[in-house]
């Protein structure tokens, strides 16, 4: 009996034992303790509040300062050596692209941010990709500079191009077809007709001209030529044609034809996020409109394009001039056990300079640091981003590493 006894009494003491041990294996796997850990020691808490202030890019006035803003990490960066956006534009670059800004402002745009990743390793098929997007876009743009007589934005597109890419097609095309428009056509030798005495006097009617600049401005419109070559342009007949007879039927369905391409491609402008474009379409068939009410609502749509457009543009967090800052939290979990880490964040800024639709697009952990970059985000204050003259939505993103010194 005794024996049976100190073997149930051995049975229970390893049943214990290996409870025990499950127990701390399934805590092992919930918690990860070892998951971002640093190597370094536990600071004091003045250095941990030093290192938070400096991690989220706060001065001592409160300014926002470049590191506040920064790509996802590739993989195999480590919290602690992730780049910064100044050290890796792509991220920046692409996001430039998708908001449409290809050469401003300078500083942010696409164009400058690719070709700084070009610059830096000359072998990144991505910079390089890059570069070739926004050159086809600002091609775009030019095309339609040269079209609309502006010639000086056309050759201004071909040498942004050519400085960076010197050999691009499309920019030297660009760069020879500005100078044949700003050549002169060679003088014509006049002729001088014999003198002809008419058997009858003709009749002097200037609708009699009508028909023939009709077809003239519908030749003019088939090639394209709706605002150059000076003189032979689809827009410069029907201003004939008005001035001749305004109420002639030919010319009130030249007006109406030529009027509706111009707002149509002022539309399509501004789809292509080309505001000078829209501007200048726009400009040019304000003298045919006979409808006052037409244009304005045609500016009026362009206006509000321009302040979605400029509302869509993602800027960092230190182009915009901040005026109450918060420090983040340093989550409790995460200090016990040296982790450091960081988030990603995307918010807007209300025309009142309210921080709204606060998002966190990526982070170093699933479990910490989150909530408290949400909840300091949310209180910071900027002063309103003016635009057209009424303050706007601006879409800004910035990056709250947490940081044990």
């Amino acid at each position: 009996m005794a024996a049976s006894a100190t073997e149930s009494s051995d049975r229970l003491i390893w049943l214990a034992a290996g409870g025990i041990a499950a127990m701390g294996l399934v805590w092992l796997l919930i918690e990860s303790p070892w998951s971002g850990a640093s190597e370094s020691a536990l600071p004091p808490a003045a250095a941990i509040a030093s290192g938070v202030s400096n991690s989220i890019g706060l001065d001592t006035d409160g300014a926002t300062t470049g590191a506040a803003a920064a790509r996802p990490p590739a993989a195999g960066d480590s919290a602690t050596d992730a780049l910064t956006t100044d050290e890796d534009p792509l991220y920046l670059a692409r996001l430039a692209l998708e908001a449409g800004m290809l050469v401003e402002p300078p500083e942010y745009s696409a164009w400058t941010l690719f070709g700084e990743a070009a610059a830096a390793d000359p072998s990144d098929t991505q910079a390089g990709e890059g570069l070739e997007q926004v050159a086809s876009a600002l091609l775009g743009r030019g095309r339609t500079a040269l079209e609309q007589g502006r010639l000086d934005d056309a050759e201004a597109v071909a040498t942004t191009i050519t400085d960076r890419l010197p050999e691009h097609p499309g920019a030297l095309a660009l760069a020879r077809d500005v100078v044949v428009a700003r050549t002169p056509p060679p003088p014509v030798e006049p002729v001088i007709p014999r003198r002809v005495v008419p058997a009858t006097p003709p009749e002097p009617a200037p609708a009699d001209r009508i028909p023939g600049l009709h077809a003239d401005f519908l030749a003019a419109m088939g090639r394209n030529a709706v605002l150059t070559p000076s003189g032979a342009n689809a827009r410069d007949f029907v201003t004939e044609m008005l001035a001749l007879a305004p109420d002639h039927e030919l010319s009130v369905a030249a007006r109406e034809l030529i009027v509706t391409e111009m707002l149509d491609r002022s539309v399509q402008s501004l789809e292509a996020l080309d505001a000078v474009a829209a501007q200048t379409w726009i400009d040019s068939a304000t003298p045919l409109v006979a409808d006052p009410a037409r244009i304005a609502r045609a500016q009026d749509r362009v206006t509000r394009q321009l302040i979605e457009t400029e509302s869509r543009k993602l800027l960092p967090a230190s182009a915009l001039e901040r005026l109450v800052g918060a420090e983040p939290q340093y989550p409790q979990a995460a200090l016990s056990r040296d982790i450091e880490g960081w988030v990603d964040v995307e918010f807007v800024v209300s025309p009142e300079g309210n921080t709204e639709t606060i998002t966190v697009v990526d982070a170093s952990h699933e479990r910490y640091f989150q909530a408290e970059a949400v909840a300091a985000v949310a209180q910071w204050r900027f002063k309103p981003v003016v635009f057209m003259g009424q303050p706007i939505p601006q879409r800004a993103y910035t990056r709250l590493a947490f940081v044990l010194d």
